[in-house]
Protein backbone atom coordinates (compact mmCIF):
# COMPACT_ATOMS: atom_id res chain seq x y z
CA UNK A 1 0.00 0.00 0.00
CA UNK A 2 1.43 3.37 -1.02
CA UNK A 3 2.16 5.98 1.62
CA UNK A 4 -0.41 8.78 2.02
CA UNK A 5 0.99 11.91 3.73
CA UNK A 6 -0.95 13.16 6.74
CA UNK A 7 0.54 16.60 7.36
CA UNK A 8 1.90 17.93 4.07
CA UNK A 9 1.79 17.26 0.33
CA UNK A 10 4.16 17.43 -2.62
CA UNK A 11 2.02 20.25 -4.04
CA UNK A 12 2.43 22.29 -0.86
CA UNK A 13 6.19 21.69 -0.92
CA UNK A 14 6.36 22.73 -4.59
CA UNK A 15 4.54 25.96 -3.75
CA UNK A 16 6.93 26.72 -0.88
CA UNK A 17 10.04 25.84 -2.89
CA UNK A 18 8.84 27.48 -6.10
CA UNK A 19 10.29 24.46 -7.88
CA UNK A 20 8.55 21.61 -9.71
CA UNK A 21 8.78 18.06 -8.36
CA UNK A 22 8.03 15.22 -10.75
CA UNK A 23 9.48 11.97 -12.09
CA UNK A 24 12.32 13.83 -13.86
CA UNK A 25 13.52 16.20 -11.13
CA UNK A 26 16.27 15.61 -8.62
CA UNK A 27 15.07 14.51 -6.14
CA UNK A 28 12.10 13.06 -7.99
CA UNK A 29 8.54 12.77 -6.68
CA UNK A 30 9.07 9.22 -5.37
CA UNK A 31 12.16 10.29 -3.43
CA UNK A 32 10.38 13.33 -2.01
CA UNK A 33 7.48 11.13 -0.90
CA UNK A 34 10.02 8.95 0.94
CA UNK A 35 11.38 12.09 2.64
CA UNK A 36 7.87 13.09 3.72
CA UNK A 37 7.29 9.61 5.13
CA UNK A 38 10.48 9.79 7.19
CA UNK A 39 9.65 13.25 8.51
CA UNK A 40 6.09 12.30 9.45
CA UNK A 41 7.20 9.04 11.07
CA UNK A 42 9.55 11.03 13.29
CA UNK A 43 6.73 13.42 14.19
CA UNK A 44 4.38 10.57 15.05
CA UNK A 45 7.06 8.90 17.17
CA UNK A 46 6.88 12.04 19.34
CA UNK A 47 3.04 11.76 19.52
CA UNK A 48 2.65 15.31 18.26
CA UNK A 49 -0.93 14.88 17.00
CA UNK A 50 -3.67 12.69 18.54
CA UNK A 51 -4.06 8.95 18.03
CA UNK A 52 -6.76 6.41 18.82
CA UNK A 53 -6.01 3.50 21.13
CA UNK A 54 -8.75 0.87 21.28
CA UNK A 55 -9.23 -1.65 24.09
CA UNK A 56 -5.85 -1.27 25.73
CA UNK A 57 -5.36 -3.00 29.07
CA UNK A 58 -3.90 -1.17 32.05
CA UNK A 59 -2.39 -2.66 35.20
CA UNK A 60 -3.52 -1.14 38.49
CA UNK A 61 -0.68 -0.65 40.93
CA UNK A 62 -1.22 -1.29 44.65
CA UNK A 63 -0.94 1.55 47.15
CA UNK A 64 2.26 1.01 49.12
CA UNK A 65 3.42 4.32 50.61
CA UNK A 66 2.62 7.84 51.66
CA UNK A 67 5.56 9.89 50.37
CA UNK A 68 4.41 13.40 49.53
CA UNK A 69 3.50 14.13 45.89
CA UNK A 70 3.57 10.48 44.89
CA UNK A 71 0.67 8.59 43.35
CA UNK A 72 0.10 6.85 46.69
CA UNK A 73 -0.05 10.14 48.55
CA UNK A 74 -2.53 11.54 46.01
CA UNK A 75 -4.76 8.50 46.43
CA UNK A 76 -5.10 9.03 50.15
CA UNK A 77 -5.35 12.81 50.42
CA UNK A 78 -7.17 13.75 47.23
CA UNK A 79 -10.87 14.37 47.76
CA UNK A 80 -11.29 16.19 44.44
CA UNK A 81 -14.47 17.89 45.65
CA UNK A 82 -16.92 14.96 45.59
CA UNK A 83 -14.59 11.98 45.87
CA UNK A 84 -13.90 9.88 48.97
CA UNK A 85 -10.39 9.35 50.28
CA UNK A 86 -10.42 5.70 49.17
CA UNK A 87 -9.81 6.54 45.51
CA UNK A 88 -7.15 5.20 43.23
CA UNK A 89 -4.97 6.81 40.57
CA UNK A 90 -4.47 4.76 37.40
CA UNK A 91 -1.91 5.77 34.78
CA UNK A 92 -2.58 4.57 31.20
CA UNK A 93 0.19 3.16 29.04
CA UNK A 94 0.11 5.94 26.44
CA UNK A 95 0.20 9.59 27.54
CA UNK A 96 -0.91 12.31 27.46
CA UNK A 97 -4.63 11.61 27.42
CA UNK A 98 -6.61 13.73 24.95
CA UNK A 99 -10.08 12.27 25.54
CA UNK A 100 -11.70 9.05 26.76
CA UNK A 101 -14.21 7.50 24.35
CA UNK A 102 -17.86 7.44 25.41
CA UNK A 103 -18.20 4.14 27.32
CA UNK A 104 -14.49 3.71 26.69
CA UNK A 105 -13.52 2.78 30.25
CA UNK A 106 -14.21 -0.65 31.77
CA UNK A 107 -12.98 -2.28 34.95
CA UNK A 108 -12.74 -6.02 35.48
CA UNK A 109 -14.73 -7.31 38.42
CA UNK A 110 -13.38 -10.86 38.26
CA UNK A 111 -9.89 -12.14 38.98
CA UNK A 112 -7.38 -13.93 36.77
CA UNK A 113 -8.09 -17.53 35.84
CA UNK A 114 -11.79 -16.99 35.17
CA UNK A 115 -13.75 -15.45 32.33
CA UNK A 116 -13.43 -11.67 32.52
CA UNK A 117 -16.47 -9.68 33.55
CA UNK A 118 -16.13 -6.05 32.50
CA UNK A 119 -18.31 -3.18 33.68
CA UNK A 120 -18.54 0.26 32.07
CA UNK A 121 -17.24 3.18 34.11
CA UNK A 122 -18.24 6.74 33.30
CA UNK A 123 -16.20 9.93 33.51
CA UNK A 124 -17.50 12.85 35.56
CA UNK A 125 -18.00 14.15 39.09
CA UNK A 126 -21.32 12.35 39.41
CA UNK A 127 -19.96 9.09 37.96
CA UNK A 128 -16.88 6.93 38.54
CA UNK A 129 -13.65 8.68 37.60
CA UNK A 130 -12.03 11.95 36.54
CA UNK A 131 -9.14 12.59 34.18
CA UNK A 132 -6.42 14.44 36.10
CA UNK A 133 -5.05 17.14 33.81
CA UNK A 134 -2.22 19.63 33.46
CA UNK A 135 -1.84 22.56 31.12
CA UNK A 136 0.70 22.28 28.31
CA UNK A 137 2.80 25.24 27.21
CA UNK A 138 0.45 25.94 24.30
CA UNK A 139 -2.48 26.22 26.72
CA UNK A 140 -4.17 22.83 26.30
CA UNK A 141 -5.50 20.76 29.18
CA UNK A 142 -4.28 17.19 28.68
CA UNK A 143 -4.61 14.23 31.02
CA UNK A 144 -1.88 12.30 32.80
CA UNK A 145 -3.92 9.85 34.93
CA UNK A 146 -7.39 8.61 35.83
CA UNK A 147 -8.68 9.16 39.35
CA UNK A 148 -11.31 6.58 40.40
CA UNK A 149 -13.53 7.54 43.33
CA UNK A 150 -16.54 5.24 42.71
CA UNK A 151 -16.38 1.56 41.79
CA UNK A 152 -12.66 1.73 42.45
CA UNK A 153 -10.78 -1.01 40.56
CA UNK A 154 -8.80 -3.54 42.57
CA UNK A 155 -5.04 -3.64 42.16
CA UNK A 156 -3.75 -6.22 39.72
CA UNK A 157 -2.83 -7.06 36.15
CA UNK A 158 -5.11 -5.76 33.38
CA UNK A 159 -7.81 -4.50 35.73
CA UNK A 160 -8.79 -1.54 33.49
CA UNK A 161 -9.60 -1.53 29.76
CA UNK A 162 -9.52 1.79 27.89
CA UNK A 163 -10.39 3.17 24.49
CA UNK A 164 -9.18 6.74 24.18
CA UNK A 165 -7.30 9.36 22.21
CA UNK A 166 -3.78 10.21 23.29
CA UNK A 167 -1.02 12.52 22.10
CA UNK A 168 0.02 16.16 22.39
CA UNK A 169 -2.74 17.30 19.99
CA UNK A 170 -0.69 20.09 18.44
CA UNK A 171 -2.69 22.21 16.00
CA UNK A 172 -2.75 20.62 12.57
CA UNK A 173 -1.75 23.86 10.85
CA UNK A 174 1.41 23.94 12.98
CA UNK A 175 2.18 20.33 12.09
CA UNK A 176 1.60 21.14 8.42
CA UNK A 177 4.12 23.98 8.57
CA UNK A 178 6.60 21.81 10.41
CA UNK A 179 6.35 18.79 8.10
CA UNK A 180 6.57 20.98 5.00
CA UNK A 181 9.61 22.85 6.29
CA UNK A 182 11.43 19.72 7.48
CA UNK A 183 10.89 18.03 4.11
CA UNK A 184 12.13 21.08 2.22
CA UNK A 185 15.30 20.99 4.31
CA UNK A 186 15.89 17.38 3.23
CA UNK A 187 15.26 18.30 -0.42
CA UNK A 188 17.75 21.18 -0.29
CA UNK A 189 20.34 18.96 1.37
CA UNK A 190 19.91 16.45 -1.45
CA UNK A 191 20.29 19.20 -4.06
CA UNK A 192 23.36 20.59 -2.32
CA UNK A 193 24.88 17.12 -2.22
CA UNK A 194 24.28 16.80 -5.96
CA UNK A 195 26.00 20.20 -6.56
CA UNK A 196 23.22 21.50 -8.76
CA UNK A 197 24.29 24.92 -10.15
CA UNK A 198 20.81 26.39 -9.66
CA UNK A 199 21.46 26.66 -5.95
CA UNK A 200 25.15 27.52 -6.05
CA UNK A 201 26.05 31.17 -5.82
CA UNK A 202 29.81 31.19 -5.34
CA UNK A 203 32.57 29.95 -7.63
CA UNK A 204 36.08 29.09 -6.52
CA UNK A 205 38.92 28.86 -9.03
CA UNK A 206 42.31 27.19 -8.77
CA UNK A 207 43.46 23.84 -9.99
CA UNK A 208 40.22 22.21 -8.88
CA UNK A 209 37.41 24.58 -9.75
CA UNK A 210 34.34 24.08 -7.57
CA UNK A 211 30.97 25.62 -6.84
CA UNK A 212 30.03 26.23 -3.20
CA UNK A 213 26.41 25.65 -2.20
CA UNK A 214 26.05 28.80 -0.13
CA UNK A 215 22.54 29.63 -1.31
CA UNK A 216 21.17 26.23 -0.30
CA UNK A 217 23.07 26.39 2.96
CA UNK A 218 21.64 29.79 3.85
CA UNK A 219 18.11 28.63 3.05
CA UNK A 220 18.60 25.49 5.14
CA UNK A 221 19.75 27.59 8.10
CA UNK A 222 16.69 29.83 7.81
CA UNK A 223 14.36 26.85 7.58
CA UNK A 224 16.01 25.12 10.52
CA UNK A 225 15.51 28.30 12.55
CA UNK A 226 11.81 28.25 11.59
CA UNK A 227 11.50 24.62 12.77
CA UNK A 228 13.24 25.51 16.02
CA UNK A 229 10.81 28.39 16.54
CA UNK A 230 7.81 26.08 16.07
CA UNK A 231 9.32 23.50 18.43
CA UNK A 232 9.99 26.10 21.13
CA UNK A 233 6.51 27.61 20.89
CA UNK A 234 4.32 24.52 20.50
CA UNK A 235 6.16 21.24 21.09
CA UNK A 236 6.70 19.50 24.44
CA UNK A 237 10.29 19.26 25.57
CA UNK A 238 12.27 16.11 24.86
CA UNK A 239 11.95 14.84 28.43
CA UNK A 240 8.17 15.11 28.24
CA UNK A 241 8.15 13.25 24.95
CA UNK A 242 10.40 10.47 26.25
CA UNK A 243 8.54 9.99 29.53
CA UNK A 244 5.02 10.92 28.43
CA UNK A 245 4.93 13.54 31.18
CA UNK A 246 3.19 16.89 30.82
Amino acid sequence: MSFIPQYTTIERIEASLQMPIDATTRPNSTEVLDMIQEVEAEMDSQLLYRYHYVSGYVDVEPVTGLNRNTIEWLEFISTYGYSPATGRVVIPNLLPIYSIDVSGCHTRTTGLGVSGTWEVRQEGFANDFLVLKKQTKDGQELGFALYFFQNVPAAGVQRVRLSYYYGWNINRSVLRQYATTKTIIEILKAKMGASEPAGLTQFRGGDFQTFVGSNYRERIELLEAKCKSLEDKYFPDRTSIALGVI
